[in-house]
């Protein structure tokens, strides 16, 4: 500050200590083994900070905003990066594929729910100051470094669905039960995956209202051994769930008949 002017590199020094500060504790105190917190330089603070201003006005840069409008400010760049935590957790347990029994969509929710948190005050506070305007946390967003806009991630949308590769009866001369087989499906390449879906009926109509055979909570298991000790005809089908509980479409329908005698 010189001769008692606010100057730009003023402003932005007072918001990105400000930030810094909020996002230090939204960070969850038991990150899992290995996970590290986004290092986000000052020019990063500094363009999401410039985002958030022509969001409050179009017609406002650093130079001209004004003191009452830092909290608006700081209120959108906190939320923005509880949603770049929230992404950057949920790729972490996707990229290490990780078989520990943590769950994966822990600190993604927690990141999401502060969030949310955030944005019913961002909501009074910009109400408050005559502004109009809301963020929603339902979507994901990363900023386009040179075009200072937002982009939304492709995991806004459902998880692609997967389809069902074979089934096969399995041998009891190879140590399985008379009835036993194992369906086969494709691999789901989500990020954000939870879990896959595998439902079962009596009827070429199974869907996710029909009864549920398993939840498999690993992306890269893409098998599963049923028992079917009753004969009859049984259809199957699959989902992917990602971590918002979206659902796939359903993967094609396939029929295993069990007929008398089966080995």
């Amino acid at each position: 500050m010189s001769n008692g002017v606010v100057t730009a590199d003023d402003k932005y020094t007072i918001l990105i200590r400000n930030l810094r500060r909020r996002i230090n504790d939204t960070v969850s105190e038991s990150p899992a083994d290995g996970e590290q917190p986004p290092v986000v330089s000052n020019d990063d603070m500094k363009d999401e900070i410039d985002l958030a201003i022509s969001y409050v006005d179009p017609e406002l840069d650093i130079t001209t905003l004004r003191r009452e409008f830092y909290e608006v400010v700081i209120l959108r760049v906190w939320i923005m990066f509880c949603k770049m935590l929230a992404f950057d957790s949920a790729k972490f347990f996707y990229m290490q594929q990780t078989s520990q029994t943590y769950n994966k969509g822990e600190r993604t929710n927690h990141y999401l729910a502060v969030a949310k948190n955030l944005e019913s005050i961002f909501d009074k506070t910009m109400e408050r100051h005559g502004l109009e305007g809301s963020v929603c946390v339902g979507d994901v967003n990363i900023l386009d470094r040179d075009t200072l806009t937002e982009d939304t991630l492709l995991a806004d949308d459902p998880p692609a669905d997967v389809q069902i590769t074979g089934t096969e009866e399995l041998s009891v001369a190879k140590g399985f039960n008379a009835g036993d087989y194992r369906i086969t499906w494709e691999k789901t390449n989500e990020w954000d995956f939870q879990a896959y879906k595998l439902y079962k009926d009596t009827n070429a109509n199974v869907d996710k209202d029909s009864p549920i055979v398993a939840t498999v909570y690993y992306n890269y298991t893409t098998e599963y051994v049923i028992n079917l000790p009753t004969p009859g005809d049984y259809y199957f089908c699959i989902y992917v769930l990602d971590n918002r509980d979206q659902y796939s479409k359903k993967s094609n329908i396939v029929k295993i008949t069990v007929s008398t005698g089966s080995v």
